[in-house]
């Protein structure tokens, strides 16, 4: 199906092993957890986690992955139930979690607070639960205090809201899905924190892809990193400067000698001679889909 809006394809992989997500806790570290949705730049299945193209699992063999996911995506909740479907969608805030739209799919919308190395503050990621992991807020507009979410409010500041002296706001990805900013070839600009309506609605946020990480193996019981970056993962984020290790998908050119690593994950499938150079995925005025496979 083809797209009527900007968009790349890049596989998303569903982390199905790994720590449980809380609930019901008061605030709580921030992990990346099971249940959660994480595009990859790369060729390989990095850490054996499964894409997210709608496949039956059984109840039995995946009973934790079960209490998150319930029968949201599909499945008779009896004895198998299925993973979220991203083929040709992209991820769009919204409730009930697994509603299809055309060319969606309803996740749920995190952004991590606290001032940690990974997930830093600001970290945006797609959850198939229907509620909120502990140490993580619900990517909704919410006014914040700034007193008590300091971290928060040094990575995003006032983008999205707030008068920058007693409160802020979250970036609102309900009924919406995270657009890359900057200006991609051909394409309108895109400011960090833009509303944009359309077939799909769009919130204007930055896209990161790590560049210096773990090496992530092809193989594995799905369980990607909870505390730790990798190369080739990209995440959307709230905030304006790429953090050490990340950089911006903005399709900028890289020496493949100074990058090795990143580059024998990605190649040369986002530009780039393939000899001395390659290219970051470019996603400036674009959204992140999952390829048809």
């Amino acid at each position: 199906m083809a797209s009527s809006f900007a968009a790349l394809a890049m596989p998303h992989f569903v982390s199905w092993e790994g720590v449980f997500p809380p609930r019901g806790g008061e605030g709580g570290y921030t992990f990346f957890h099971q249940g959660m949705i994480e595009p990859f730049a790369g060729t390989i299945r990095p850490f054996g986690a499964p894409t997210a193209q709608g496949q039956h699992l059984s109840i039995s063999g995946h009973h934790m992955l079960f209490a998150i996911f319930g029968t949201s995506f599909g499945g008779n909740g009896r004895n198998e139930f299925r993973l979220p479907n991203l083929e040709g969608r992209v991820a769009v805030g919204g409730s009930p979690v697994g509603k299809e739209g055309p060319q969606t799919l309803a996740l749920t919308w995190l952004i991590a607070a606290s001032k940690s190395d990974m997930p830093f503050a600001g970290t945006l990621i797609a959850f198939g639960g229907s509620y909120v992991p502990d140490g993580w807020l619900a990517a909704d507009g919410s006014l914040l205090p700034i007193s008590s979410n300091r971290s928060l409010f040094d990575a995003i500041g006032t983008t999205y809201g707030g008068d920058g002296v007693k409160d802020f706001a979250l970036p609102d990805l309900k009924d919406a899905a995270p657009v890359g900013a900057g200006r991609g070839p051909g394409l309108p600009p895109v400011e960090l924190g833009q509303k944009m309506s359309g077939e799909v609605p769009r919130l204007g946020l930055n896209y990161l892809i790590c560049t210096s990480g773990m090496y992530p193996p092809s193989d594995g019981k799905g369980d990607l990193p909870s505390r730790d970056s990798y190369y080739g993962q990209v995440i959307a984020f709230a905030g304006a400067k790429a953090p050490s290790g990340w950089a911006l998908c903005d399709g900028a050119l890289l020496s493949i000698l100074d990058n090795m690593p990143l580059y024998s994950m990605i190649g040369d499938r986002y530009g780039g001679d393939g000899q001395k150079t390659f290219a970051l995925p470019d996603l400036r005025g674009r959204m992140l889909m999952g390829p048809e496979y």
